[in-house]
C-alpha cells in the first residue's frame, strides 16, 4: 500500500476498536463497561445487531432511544467518517457527502499535503510521514458555553484520537514513536492573535488537532 491517504484510512481508520462491552440493561439504559466516543444522537449497534439511536450517555450508561433487547457482550458504536485533502477540497467533499450535517460527523481529517521522508536502503523504515490528523465533531457556537463544548464535544474527541493512536500502535505495519502532539480547538477556524475565528470548513465544528511522525516499515516487493 502505497499512498499516506490509504494507509491513514485502511491500516488505521479501519482498524479502531468500536466495540464495547455491555455489562447489564435494562428498558433503554445499558450500561457498558467503556462507552468510549458514544454520544447523544449517534448509533449504537447492540448485540442482536439492531441499531438504536443514543439520545444520552452518562459515564458509562448509555440511554437509548428504543428498550434494549439485545444481551450482553460486545456490541459496536459508529466508526467515524474519513476525509484527506486540503481545507478547499475537502470543504467542498464535506458539503457534497449529504445536506444532513448530523450525518457527517465526527469525522477524521487528513490534511493535505503530507510531507513524508525516505530513509536508505539500510534502514527497515521505508519512511517516515509527517501527518496532521483533525478530529473533528459539531458544535452549537451560538448558545454552548465553552465548559459545554468540552463536556458534549471535546472528551468524546479525545476518545477517538486516543483509540487513533491505539490503532497506530497495534499495527505491526509501523515502527515504534516516542512521542506525538495535541491540541483541542474549541472551534475549527483559522487562527490569529484573537484566537480562532472564520470557519475552515462551512459548518460549526470543534477538533482535536494531532500531529505525529509516522514510521513505516519496508514491505516486499511482489513481481509475479
Amino acid at each position: 500500500m502505497r499512498n499516506i491517504v490509504d494507509i491513514v484510512e485502511n491500516e488505521i481508520i479501519a482498524r479502531m476498536d468500536n466495540r464495547v462491552m455491555v455489562l447489564s440493561f435494562a428498558g433503554k439504559k445499558v450500561t457498558v463497561c467503556n462507552a468510549k466516543w458514544a454520544r447523544k444522537n449517534k448509533v449504537f449497534t447492540g448485540t442482536d445487531n439492531l441499531p438504536n439511536l443514543i439520545v444520552n450517555v452518562v459515564g458509562n450508561d448509555i440511554f437509548l432511544e428504543l428498550d434494549y433487547t439485545g444481551g450482553t457482550g460486545y456490541a459496536s458504536i459508529e466508526l467515524p467518517i474519513y476525509f484527506h485533502g486540503t481545507p478547499r477540497v475537502t470543504n467542498t467533499e464535506w458539503k457534497a457527502s449529504g445536506n444532513n450535517e448530523a450525518a457527517k460527523v465526527p469525522f477524521i481529517w487528513l490534511v493535505e499535503p503530507v510531507n513524508e521522508e525516505y530513509q536508505n536502503e539500510e534502514s527497515v523504515i521505508e519512511r517516515n510521514s509527517d501527518i496532521q490528523i483533525l478530529i473533528c465533531d459539531s458544535r452549537d457556537g451560538t448558545n454552548w458555553t465553552n465548559n459545554d463544548i468540552h463536556s458534549q464535544r471535546s472528551n468524546t474527541l479525545y476518545a477517538l484520537a486516543d483509540e487513533f493512536i491505539a490503532s497506530v500502535k497495534r499495527n505491526r505495519k509501523f515502527a515504534r514513536f516516542t512521542n506525538y502532539r495535541e491540541r483541542n480547538l474549541t472551534k475549527l477556524g483559522t487562527e490569529n492573535l484573537n484566537g480562532f475565528e472564520k470557519n475552515i470548513i462551512d459548518s460549526d465544528l470543534t477538533a482535536i488537532e494531532i500531529r505525529l511522525t509516522l514510521p513505516i516499515y519496508k514491505t516486499s516487493n511482489c513481481n509475479c
